[in-house]
């Protein structure tokens, strides 16, 4: 007999743990063993000790912390161990912020069957080992990149090595130099090949990430420098129309830019002219990069995005990967490229890029250290620079909402996803105050708190705690660690204000109906 599903139920209110184990035991297609707990911290526990549960139903309502939190830290720890986030609300937002957190299925309270409650339960635990199974391609593809990145290209570097060392011992001539260019030529062109490769692979696993708002006729600039050779070479025209600013990965967005206008130079006839334009819609940006060389026929440009695809015997220079890169790229940015094409009438590649959130914005002035305000309250007092750090977008964009744009509270804003990146911004930028998550990746926030005070930056940095978690244990943890305070989330107002009046690296000054946070003298 098959062993049975075991379920871990961590949920506070009797009545309903009965009501799962009523509805598991109905169950005619597996049998289910059903342990229980009404807290959270006492569930984490128990997946730590035994690693065997298949399934985690976790109420979103938990004394102390919420079901949001809890499912935080088991992700932290237990990444692969499926959970069924349960609420009495039904409410939407709930549901998107536990799929957030990691949770692989959602079903409110008021809709529980027997049936319903078993599909939700079969579906998170298929969802997670597909995920599984996703995560253990990944790690056998960046073993792969690792291969190709070294393991490969060793032995390519000491053929290139000794083939310059032969060059200035040995004489060749006639076919015997031709056939040594040639050697040359195809190492070069293997290393090539390895590097490129080994690029694509990585943009696999990639997600989009270090993202800034960017200039895109600086990106084309920047990238008609480094083509420059090229250009004149082939003595090819790249006309830039005015482009907008976009929010994207720099390095990845000018590798777009530069196998595009090099795609187009290498096929743009004996006078190449290249055009880069764009244009707006509701929701996007479309770039164009074309070219007046021969163009392209219907049938092949619907195969010039695939890996190693080549149109022609010219493409022969080429590694093949140029475009298909590019499709990686724009698609890891929320995109889509395509190619416009007529025979003889040139080719036209055309790019969408979605046009930057408010909370795009949010993360550039944690880059820049300062958003487009003034520097100081029209006294010579200089505003406050404040830090939120915090992994979660709807919690940034709710502290920014309730905290600044609501009470009219004028001061410089930056943005961290982790207390590794927050702390990168403490060391390169003067932060006045820092709104404080706990659960974060890499470093969380009592990790944050530890090294700050081990390198002396709370004398300087007022640090407020902003968390779901209620429990006395965080928030004594908290202030022990040198935090001026603690908020739970939602914040309010009317407590930061409390703490910041308290706080002798902070003042607020009130003029008409806006409030300045200003660093204390």
């Amino acid at each position: 007999m098959d062993e049975p599903t075991k379920i871990l139920v961590v949920d506070d209110s009797e009545d309903d743990r009965l009501l799962y184990r009523r509805c598991l035991q109905k169950s005619v297609v597996a049998r289910y063993d059903v342990s229980e707990t009404s807290h959270g911290e006492e569930g984490l526990a128990r997946i730590e000790d035994d690693d065997t549960f298949a399934c985690v139903l976790l109420d979103y309502s938990l004394p102390g912390r919420n079901g949001i939190e809890i499912r935080k830290r088991i992700r932290t720890r237990h990444s692969y161990v499926p959970v069924v986030m349960l609420t009495g609300h039904g409410n939407e937002k709930v549901a998107v912020a536990a799929m957030q957190e990691g949770a692989q299925n959602y079903i409110s309270k008021a809709a529980i069957t027997p049936d319903t409650l078993e599909h939700v339960i079969q579906v998170a635990i298929q969802h997670c080992a597909m995920q599984k199974r996703i995560a253990d391609q990944r790690e056998s593809l960046e073993i792969f990149a690792r291969a190709l990145a070294h393991d490969l290209k060793e032995p390519v570097r000491t053929i290139r090595s000794l083939l310059e060392l032969l060059s200035t011992e040995v004489s060749f001539s006639g076919k015997s130099a031709d056939h040594y260019q040639s050697v040359q030529d195809a190492a070069k062109r293997m290393t090539g090949l390895i590097d490129t490769v080994y690029y694509y692979s990585r943009l696999d696993g990639a997600e989009k990430s270090d993202c800034e708002i960017c200039d895109a006729n600086q990106l084309v600039d920047e990238v008609k420098g480094d083509i420059d050779r090229l250009i004149h070479e082939r003595q090819a025209v790249v006309d830039c129309h005015r482009l907008p600013s976009i929010f994207v990965n720099r390095a990845q967005a000018m590798q777009v830019f530069q196998n595009l206008i090099c795609n187009a130079i290498q096929h743009g006839g004996i006078a190449p002219r290249i055009s880069v334009a764009a244009e707006e819609t509701a929701d996007n940006w479309i770039f164009c990069v074309s070219d007046n060389g021969p163009g392209i026929g219907q049938g092949d440009a619907e195969k010039l995005f695939k890996p190693f695809k080549r149109m022609s015997q010219h493409d022969a220079q080429g590694l093949g990967l140029g475009l298909a890169i590019c499709k990686r790229i724009v698609a890891l940015h929320g995109g889509e490229i395509w190619c416009e094409s007529a025979s003889g009438k040139g080719a036209a590649f055309k790019f969408t890029m979605p046009k930057a959130s408010p909370l795009a914005a949010a993360a550039v002035s944690a880059q820049s250290s300062s958003l487009a305000r003034s520097d100081g309250d029209g006294r010579g007092n200089p505003l406050a620079t404040m830090l939120l750090v915090d992994d979660n977008d709807i919690d940034i964009e709710l502290a920014q909402i309730l905290l600044i744009e609501r009470h009219r509270l004028q001061c410089k804003v930056g943005v961290a996803r982790d207390g590794r990146e927050a702390l990168a911004r403490l060391h390169e930028m003067h932060v006045d105050l820092m709104l404080l998550d706990i659960n974060m990746p890499r470093m969380d926030g009592f990790e944050l708190l530890e090294r700050m005070r081990a390198e002396k930056m709370l004398d300087r940095v007022a640090v407020v705690m902003c968390s779901t978690s209620s429990y006395d244990e965080d928030i004594s943890r908290s202030l022990e660690l040198g935090a001026s305070g603690y908020l739970t989330k939602p914040p309010e107002f009317a407590r930061l204000k409390d703490i910041v009046e308290k706080s002798s690296k902070l003042r607020l000054r009130e003029e008409r109906d806006t409030l300045h946070l200003l660093r204390a003298a």
